[in-house]
């Protein structure tokens, strides 16, 4: 395997550690790149006049992400339609991570299609596709849970420059819109009260799972840690469903 292909696959697991889904051969001479900047939805998915959008930053582009309102991060039409952008909550990681929830100061323009700028530049989706969307006038999405999410057993994978590990949790769920879900965790032997606060989008589906990839991630304990947690359902415009009946728990691989 060429070094490109190493690098290649760090960044890879990294940029999918919110669904850690992929596997890659243990390689000991891997190592990290400096990670990227990447935005959600998916370009082309339908948004509502009024979207939540996130931006995630792994690597060194972390410290960028933190700073994405002196960036005058905007939503342009094509009909040149700009509507400034809202940082409504950042999310930091345990390790070299942090995401950023925006949302746009006034309703966009239903039929136009927006591209996420900052500044001049164009930001790509986690498919590396230009962000750009178009608006509808999007109904009351359903949103609901279907079953009780339950855990699974931890997932801890080695690759050459760090270990994968996860929580996977089976979820069964009514949506129309991208995945997204509210994590609210916290250690055995804490309150609830202490709990923190994040966002994850599975890439796949239905396959949803916390914690970190090779290189960063939202969430990384020491290994053996119990934690406890409950889960929402997030809508397009950032409206919550919980999950139903008592937290879940696990211990981190």
């Amino acid at each position: 395997m060429t070094p490109s292909r190493l690098l290649g696959t760090c960044l890879l697991a990294t940029l999918t550690l919110l669904s850690l889904q992929a596997t890659a051969p243990t390689v000991a001479e891997a190592r990290c790149g400096p990670g990227r900047i990447a935005v959600w939805p998916d370009a082309s998915t339908p948004l509502p006049p009024r979207p939540e959008l996130i931006i995630l930053g792994d690597g060194t582009r972390g410290e960028s992400v933190a700073r994405i309102a002196d960036r005058n991060p905007a939503l342009v039409s094509r009909r040149g339609d700009r509507v400034p952008l809202v940082v409504v909550e950042l999310q930091q990681g345990d390790q070299r991570f942090i995401q950023a929830v925006l949302r746009p100061e006034r309703d966009l323009r239903v039929g136009d299609v927006y591209e996420l700028r900052l500044n001049r530049r164009v930001l790509r989706d986690r498919r590396g596709n230009e962000a750009r969307w178009t608006v509808t006038a999007m109904s009351t999405a359903p949103l609901s849970w279907n079953a009780a999410p339950t855990a699974e057993p931890p997932v801890s994978q080695a690759f050459g420059c760090g270990p994968a590990e996860s929580i996977p949790v089976t979820v069964d769920v009514t949506t129309t819109y991208p995945e997204r879900y509210r994590v609210r965790v916290w250690r055995d032997g804490t309150d609830e009260a202490t709990a923190r606060t994040f966002d994850i989008m599975p890439t796949t589906p239905g396959a949803v799972s916390f914690g970190h990839g090779m290189c960063s991630g939202i969430f990384d304990p020491p290994s053996g840690t119990r934690v406890h947690f409950r889960l929402s359902l997030v809508g397009p415009e950032g409206r919550e469903v919980p999950m139903a009946g008592p937290p879940l728990s696990a211990v981190f691989p």
